[in-house]
Formats: C-alpha cells, structure tokens, sequence
C-alpha cells in the first residue's frame, strides 16, 4: 500500500477516531467497533481512523443534483 501511495496520491482528509500514540487506551483486538473497553484517552468515536487520498490525475466530481 505505502508503495502505491508513493505514486503521487495526495492526502485529502483524516477522519479520527482517536488519537494514536494515546497512553491508557486497551482494546480488544476482536472488537469490531474499535472501542477501548478501558482508558477512553482520545476518543471521539467508535470505529477506525480513516485516511482519504486522491491521485492528481483524476478529477474529483461534484455529488449529483448539486450543479
């Protein structure tokens, strides 16, 4: 993936969840939902950090209905 990455894809948001890196979080490694069952350091919600990239080459198109 960090290869494909490389090819000029470009960053164009991060949507947290939590903060890694936070000291006090334990998770179970089988919940689906990624929620700590302790520490609740960091959190804004359940679920994993999402990363959102775009290639320069291809356009980024309105939603319908929005011209």
């Amino acid at each position: 993936m960090a290869s494909l990455l490389r090819t000029g894809y470009q960053l164009v948001a991060t949507l947290r969840a939590w903060r890694p890196g936070q000291a006090g979080n334990v998770y179970d490694l089988q919940d689906g939902f990624y929620l700590p069952f302790a520490g609740f350091k960091g959190i804004a919600r359940p679920g994993p950090n999402f990363y959102v990239y775009k290639h320069p080459d291809v356009p980024i198109l309105s939603p319908p209905g929005s011209r």
